[in-house]
């Protein structure tokens, strides 16, 4: 079977999920392969997120500190304190301590995720994603044998399927790899008949949001979600597959 892209690159579907390719744009200049999840990956999927998801902790404590409910509760109380103690350098030394507060709780807190992820679908892929009697799915992409991003599918209810674990190796970004792994699991579960895909992702996956309203997913809600001095806005997506 084959699928014709929005790019106008025609990917091949054979009926037992083969390996296939697909050219990734030419103003790239770089090609690579994605194909299903093998059991030897697991390594190297493990590290990529590690290495990916450590990346985001800062632009999270950065957006943190822009929050009205977290600078400025911390400023009034900064204020209160210099105020009463008439000490200016009391005042920035526990201004100083606030702030690496809040990026030690954001830091926690992705920590607690990174954690949560290992021990979890990534710590036994297979059997998550591609061995139960459901249509969830797992799949990476390629670049001379070396994987170099992924993408998890997993199956929610009979109309809905849930993207999950898009990554792309920081080294590899910007070269049209996370976008074909999108549109290689739209095309697969539009072909399955599925009529929902969603996902969740955080306000500061700059690039995954970008490409998600490029591919023409809907913002269904967000939700802010605290912890200790931080606090992390989670958004949900959906796509209409039918």
């Amino acid at each position: 079977m084959t699928v014709t892209l929005a790019t106008g690159v025609k990917v091949m579907y054979p009926e037992d999920i083969v390996n296939y390719k697909r050219a990734s744009p030419k103003r790239t200049q770089t090609s690579f392969n994605i194909r299903p999840f093998q059991v030897a990956d697991t390594k190297t999927i493990q590290d990529v997120y590690l290495e990916a998801h450590n990346s985001f902790i800062f632009p999270a404590f950065e957006a943190g500190l822009q929050k009205p409910y977290i600078n400025v509760p911390a400023l009034l109380f900064v204020h209160c304190l210099t105020t009463i103690t008439e000490s200016l350098y009391i005042g920035i030394g526990l201004l100083f301590i606030l702030v690496v507060g809040v990026y030690l709780s954001y830091r926690v807190k992705f920590m607690n995720h990174l954690n949560h992820s290992m021990t979890t679908d990534l710590h036994d892929i297979e059997n998550f994603y591609q061995c139960g009697s459901d249509e969830s799915s797992f799949w990476v992409a390629e670049i001379a044998g070396k994987v170099v991003g992924f993408v998890g599918m997993k199956q929610r209810d009979s109309t809905t399927i849930e993207l999950q674990r898009l990554t792309v190796a920081p080294q590899y970004r910007r070269r049209g790899i996370g976008e074909s792994l999108c549109r290689n699991v739209i095309s697969f579960y539009k072909r399955k008949k599925f009529q929902q895909l969603i996902l969740e992702c955080t306000e500061v996956h700059f690039a995954g949001k970008s490409l998600y309203a490029k591919l023409g997913f809907n913002i269904d809600e967000r939700i802010a979600a605290p912890f200790a001095l931080s606090a992390i806005t989670l958004e949900h997506y959906s796509l209409n597959l039918t």
